[in-house]
């Protein structure tokens, strides 16, 4: 009877060798495949933030054309400056201590409090009891909520009129008229605003600190409140035409380093003027 060879079978395991190697091109491929992934999310933030502005942009528009040419003020003082003043025009409801972000939002012009929630801010304001998308639309007035948006209004000039003589009503709470901007296209109308001490790169960040975002920018060299380069180095701006953008920052707790400040010359400092295109008539 022939002998009969039996040969040990094969096991069907992964050696080490091929675990090893298996795990190595799935750890490349992810490598690979994140960085792709995070841009992609980024890319959806930053055009998910520009149509906000845009839409914001939107109802700036449909307020002044409520409002003889004046594009919202970025607040209404209290007390009550007369009810004839050209600020209000046919909207004498807005007489008092309003926020240019509740006029818009709560006067029926089309924005909504989810507008002004930028989606690329490092922290989000799910549980903050002052985030503006839980403004109260029964008080519309200045308070924490309202003034917690992640865009902030021009204050310089376009939302006032800064160079006026007169009462304080005549100079902040006034914006200024569509019409009167020379180069619209040119204008810094709102842009990304953040309190610098909220975010956690800032020299002076502060864990305790709930507001992230201010509704309003002076566009000055000093100050917490500054406009925000949260966007891979860059910040979007809506731009007094209505059109939005994106604008290079090299150090996002100096933006005005590229920005320029509305209260120095650009034939001095070499920055560009996008402060104040305005020719007051």
């Amino acid at each position: 009877m022939p002998r009969t060879t039996h040969r040990p079978s094969k096991p069907n395991a992964f050696t080490l060798i091929e675990l090893l190697v298996v795990i190595s091109i799935i750890a490349l491929l992810v490598g690979i495949l994140l960085p792709a992934l995070g841009a992609a999310r980024r890319t959806a933030q930053n055009a998910q933030c520009l149509s906000n502005q845009r839409q914001v942009g939107i109802a700036i528009a449909a307020y002044a054309t409520d409002n003889n040419d004046y594009v919202t003020p970025w607040r209404a003082f209290d007390p009550k400056p007369p009810k004839t003043h050209p600020a209000w025009g046919a909207t004498s409801a807005f007489i008092g201590d309003w926020l240019w972000t509740s006029m818009i939002v709560v006067g029926g012009y089309g924005a909504e409090r989810d507008m002004f929630k930028c989606p690329s801010f490092p922290e989000a304001d799910d549980n903050s009891d002052i985030s503006i998308r839980t403004a109260d639309l029964d008080d519309p007035g200045q308070s924490p909520n309202w003034q917690n948006a992640d865009y902030g209004i021009n204050c310089a000039f376009y939302a006032a009129k800064r160079d006026l003589a007169g009462t304080v009503y005549d100079r902040y709470a006034l914006g200024i008229r569509q019409s009167d901007m020379l180069r619209s296209s040119e204008q810094l109308a709102v842009i990304d605003t953040f309190v610098a001490n909220f975010d956690p790169e800032s020299p002076i960040y502060n864990p305790a600190g709930r507001q992230r975002g201010l509704y309003y920018v002076f566009g000055s060299t000093i100050g917490q409140e500054q406009p925000h380069a949260r966007h891979n180095k860059a910040t979007n701006i809506l731009w007094g035409d209505g059109h939005c953008s994106s604008f290079a920052i090299a150090d996002k707790f100096k933006p005005w380093e590229d920005l320029g400040a509305h209260d120095t010359d650009p034939a001095v400092d070499g920055k560009p003027n996008i402060w104040n295109t305005v020719e007051y008539k």
